[in-house]
C-alpha cells in the first residue's frame, strides 16, 4: 500500500503539473471505486486550484468549490499523460503497459493531458465533495497525527505511547487513527534504526529509545519522499516511474539476509496480520 512518502511524491508531482489544469470530462470505465454518485463525476466541469495530503489520502481542490478525495489502498496508481504520450507505469512488474488498461478505473481528462486512476485490486476510492468539508469528513477527520507535521514533537509522540502502553510497537506505529501515514515498510525500517523490536510492548520503550524511534520515524520518512516512495509492487508516481526507496532497505523484506550493520540473519514474523522483519542481534 502506498503510504505516506509515496503519496507526498504525487502530491508534489502533481502540484507542478495539474494546478491550473481545466478537468472537460469525467470518463467512468468501473463505478466500483466511485464512492457517492456517478454522475456527479461525469458532470464535473472545473480547475484543479489546489493539491493537499491528509497521511495517505490525496485532495485535489476545485474551482468550484469541491474537492476529489483519492485513496490508492493496495493497488491503486495515478498516471498522468500529456496528450501525445501512450505509455506510463504498470502493475506487479508486468513492464510498461499502454493506458488505458485493463486495471484503468477512471480517466479525467484535462485541457492538456489526462490522469489515470488504475487498480488492480479495486480496493482504492475516489470521492467528491464540498471543499468546506474535506477536514471535518470521516475519512480525514479520524486521521492520527501526521509524523512530519511540526506539532508531531517528542512529547507528543511520549503521550501516544503512554496511552498505548500495551500495544506492540509495531502496531501502533501503523495504526492510522494514532499516527497517521506510516504503514508496513517504513514501520519495519524505523524500529530498526531505532533498535527496537517490532513486538516489544510502548510501555516498555526507555526514554533513550523513545527519542532514536522518534528521530527514526522522521528520517525514513524524508528518505523515502527524497527517493520517490517505494515500490514493492503496483506504486508508480505521477509520470509512470518506480520510487528508489525499497532498494535502500535494511530489514523490510530481507528475510534470511545478513544484516548489513552486524551480519546476522534478518527474521521475519507474522504481526497483526502483516509481516515484520527485524534484526535479533541490532534490535532488543
Amino acid at each position: 500500500m502506498p503510504e505516506l512518502p509515496e503519496i507526498e511524491t504525487i502530491k508534489n508531482d502533481t502540484k507542478k503539473t495539474l494546478v491550473g489544469r481545466q478537468i472537460k470530462s469525467v470518463e467512468i470505465l468501473d463505478p466500483k471505486p466511485v464512492k457517492g454518485q456517478a454522475k456527479e463525476f461525469k458532470d464535473l466541469r472545473a480547475k484543479i486550484k489546489n493539491i493537499r495530503r491528509f497521511a495517505k489520502i490525496l485532495v485535489l481542490d476545485l474551482s468550484n468549490d469541491q474537492s476529489i478525495l483519492i485513496h490508492l489502498k493496495l493497488t491503486g496508481q495515478l498516471v498522468y499523460l500529456k496528450d501525445t504520450q501512450k505509455i506510463a507505469g504498470g502493475h506487479y512488474e508486468v513492464g510498461s503497459l499502454e493506458v488505458p488498461n485493463k486495471f484503468t478505473r477512471l480517466i479525467i481528462h484535462l485541457d492538456q493531458g489526462r490522469l489515470f486512476f488504475n487498480d488492480m485490486r479495486k480496493f482504492g476510492w475516489l470521492k467528491l465533495i464540498k471543499t468546506r468539508d474535506v477536514e471535518e469528513s470521516r475519512e480525514v477527520k479520524s486521521l492520527g497525527i501526521e509524523p512530519l507535521a511540526k506539532n508531531f514533537t517528542l512529547d507528543k509522540f511520549k503521550e501516544i505511547l503512554q496511552k498505548r502502553s500495551k500495544k506492540p510497537m509495531k502496531i501502533l506505529l501503523m495504526d492510522q487513527n494514532l499516527i497517521s501515514g506510516i504503514g508496513n515498510i517504513y514501520a519495519n525500517e524505523a524500529l530498526f534504526w531505532a533498535k527496537i523490536q517490532p513486538n516489544r510492548l510502548a510501555g516498555s520503550l526507555s526514554p533513550k529509545e523513545i527519542k532514536a524511534l522518534y528521530l527514526a520515524i522522521i528520517k525514513v520518512l524524508k528518505e523515502g519522499i527524497r527517493l520517490k516512495g517505494s515500490s514493492e509492487n503496483t506504486y508508480v508516481d505521477l509520470f509512470g516511474r518506480k520510487g528508489g526507496f525499497v532498494k535502500k532497505t535494511m530489514v523490510y523484506q530481507k528475510e534470511g539476509e545478513k544484516c548489513k550493520l552486524c551480519g546476522e540473519k534478518i527474521v521475519r514474523q507474522k504481526q497483526g496480520g502483516r509481516s515484520s522483519f527485524y534484526c535479533p542481534a541490532c534490535q532488543r
